[in-house]
């Protein structure tokens, strides 16, 4: 129904707005421009055009720009936050007459003066113009010397650590992650969305808020175009956008930023394109919920975080993990061996929703990026692009080591007919413990002729399900269902059957003689391999390393 309605509303005309075209300015032209420094109050610092600087981008021109005349712009220079303020200019030799020239949105870094890059207004209009669909910009490098003016990602409710690592995985967006407060833009007070004020897009709300402020630019009713620039460059990819306050300018040699909190969610952004992004007021946008479950079983303290994160096929996935990894350090800070159990569900439109548990053992540290792999391999899947319904992830922490090695493994008897049971010996190595057995029995297959045949024994992680080639998502979704735990020891014999995966299924112990007349015949994703006979043993231990030896089927047994 939303998609229905920008689509229409894409379609209106656009009304008159009194700009210039970038052939119609000149060097020496004087001006202002409109921004927030400090709570909401839009002031103003003058302009004055250096010069046009031709073909600056393929087919784009660039309006280079002197500021002055405003104290926090002379001492802290081009700011982090003041993408997409509006740059207004009069008529050559003219103090009156302003139209609108475009956005402020690049600067030079350690450039000594405030000299900025500004986007030519008909350029943002026409992104405007453009239809609903998913595109992808390579960021600019970060040792670029021409940058985005940047878009500080204030966070509140994330660690140091953790807003370190995303801006690793940020890096070269033009987005600056930074500790900060507030956060949870839904009711505050009312601030009007105009040219100059400070305008939020966020990637994440709730216990976790990940909001970058930039300036908007252009105000049409319910539309708005701000920053500039792109904010990924993703396309067509629906977030809440929201007032903001600033709260106060941190002037720095390297890059100065506005530091802001959201105040209440006015919209969605419709469109982040490479000139501008451009959002909607009064639309309600679609985020994924969240939530992580923590709790210590040797103290007893349980913890719930509740959030939500954008849909997308990367970021999704980084700003989980900032909010994980966050909640963890506060929860439970621990620089000891420890264990978490870890239990994830993910729930996808139409699909049975998918659960997945298993432990992990920690040399040092509670969190692992690890966590988070189920919810990866579905979001990067390379099938079709999930509608995620909400994720969530229980941690249990035990404060003591829970790993073990397989060290080896005995047969019994190693000489055995078909039909009877091979029985194993495996020995498991704990850390810092000593020495435990397990016993194994696996059968052998009554038709199974005399030979030699390979008996393993492994970790669970370590051993793929007996499953069909994944050709679609429902394919994966089942092969993440069917994985087995690091606690599980599984033992495998392979065995001298033929199984066919195809189309989804596995076609199990096929004659010879079927398989010549039909495999010529298969299309698409297969696989011939020999059936492996698996058994699954249940265990405490984080399991690793594996062992395996040979057993010899011998018909005169029987």
């Amino acid at each position: 129904m939303h998609r229905l309605l920008l689509i229409v509303l894409l379609a209106l005309p656009l009304a008159a707005e009194e700009t210039w075209k970038v052939s119609e300015v000149q060097s020496g032209m004087k001006g202002y421009g409109k921004s927030v420094f400090r709570g909401t109050e839009i002031e103003r610092f003058n302009v004055e055009v250096i010069d046009v600087l031709r073909n600056f981008f393929p087919q784009q021109n660039l309006i280079l720009i002197r500021c002055s005349a405003h104290p926090v712009v002379e001492q802290a220079n081009i700011i982090a936050g003041m993408s997409g303020s509006p740059i207004y200019l009069f008529p050559p030799g003219a103090q009156e007459g302003e139209k609108l020239a475009g956005a402020l949105a690049y600067a030079w870094g350690f450039s000594k003066e405030p000299i900025a890059g500004v986007t030519p207004i008909e350029y943002m209009i026409g992104e405007m113009e453009r239809p609903l669909e998913k595109s992808g910009r390579l960021p600019i490098p970060a040792d670029s010397l021409v940058q985005p003016c940047g878009l500080p990602l204030v966070m509140s409710g994330c660690t140091p650590r953790a807003i370190a690592a995303l801006g690793k995985a940020l890096d070269g967006t033009g987005l600056l992650p930074m500790e900060g407060g507030g956060g949870g833009a839904t009711d505050g007070p009312e601030i009007k969305v105009e040219p100059g004020s400070a305008l939020g897009v966020s990637l994440m709300t709730g216990d976790f808020d990940a909001t970058a402020t930039g300036t908007v630019t252009w105000v049409d009713g319910d539309r708005v175009l701000a920053f500039g620039h792109s904010f990924f460059g993703a396309g067509e990819i629906p977030m809440p956008v929201s007032t903001c306050v600033i709260h106060t300018v941190m002037a720095s040699l390297g890059r100065s930023f506005k530091m802001s909190s959201p105040v209440k969610r006015v919209g969605v952004m419709v469109q982040d394109r490479a000139n501008a992004v451009f959002a909607r007021t009064g639309l309600e946008g679609s985020m994924v919920p969240f939530e992580v479950r923590l709790s210590n079983s040797k103290t007893g303290r349980s913890q719930t975080y509740h959030g939500e994160v954008v849909r997308h096929p990367l970021l999704t996935g980084a700003m989980l993990n900032s909010a994980v990894q966050s909640a963890l350090e506060v929860f439970e800070e621990s620089l000891e061996e420890n264990s978490v159990v870890a239990e994830t569900r993910i729930e996808i439109e139409g699909r049975t929703p998918v659960v997945s548990r298993t432990m992990w053992a920690n040399p040092v540290q509670v969190y692992s990026p690890y966590y988070l792999d189920k919810v990866l391999q579905v979001l990067t899947n390379r099938h079709e692009t999930p509608t995620l319904k909400s994720v969530s992830l229980s941690l249990e922490i035990v404060h003591h080591p829970q790993r073990a090695e397989i060290e080896s493994m005995r047969l019994v008897e190693d000489d055995l007919a078909p039909g009877q049971e091979a029985r194993l010996v495996v020995t498991l190595r704990p850390f810092r413990g000593e020495r435990i057995t397990m016993d194994v029995a696996v059968r052998i297959p009554d038709d199974e002729p005399d030979g030699d045949l390979l008996i393993q024994v492994a970790a669970g992680t370590g051993v793929p399900p007996d499953l069909a080639p994944v050709d679609d998502l429902d394919g994966l979704l089942e092969r993440i269902a069917a994985e087995r735990g690091a606690t599980d020891l599984v033992t495998v014999m392979e065995t001298s059957g033929l199984n066919l995966r195809w189309e989804g299924k596995v076609v199990r112990r096929l004659p010879n003689t079927l398989l010549a007349g039909w495999i010529p015949q298969i299309e698409g994703p297969a696989e011939l391999a020999r059936e492996t006979l698996r058994l699954v043993t249940p265990t405490e231990w984080v399991l690793s390393g594996t062992a395996a030896a040979k057993i010899h089927v011998n018909r005169r047994n029987k």
